[in-house]
C-alpha cells in the first residue's frame, strides 16, 4: 500500500518518511517503528520493503521468535 501511495498519492506520500510513515499507519496488529520501513526507487517504480523481527510471547516449536520480510514495488 505505501508504495501506491508513493505513486499515486503524492501529497500524502511525498517523501521517504512520510511514506514509512504511511507503512506504518497501515501495519496492521503490529507496533512498528517506521525505521522498518526502507524506500527505493528502482527500474520497477517505487519500491518499500520491510524487516521485522516478530517475538512470540510464549515459544511455539521451539522459537522464540520469527524475521518477517515483505517488499513491494509499484511502477510510476
Amino acid at each position: 500500500m505505501a508504495a501506491r501511495c508513493a505513486t499515486f498519492n503524492t501529497s500524502a506520500c511525498s517523501s521517504v518518511s512520510a511514506i514509512q510513515n504511511y507503512a506504518v499507519q497501515n501495519a496492521f496488529g503490529l507496533n512498528v517503528p517506521a525505521s522498518t520501513f526502507t524506500v527505493a526507487a528502482p527500474a520497477c517504480g517505487n519500491q518499500v520493503s520491510a524487516t521485522y523481527t516478530f517475538q512470540f510471547l510464549m515459544g511455539y516449536l521451539g522459537l522464540s521468535a520469527v524475521t518477517l520480510n515483505a517488499q513491494s514495488c509499484f511502477p510510476k
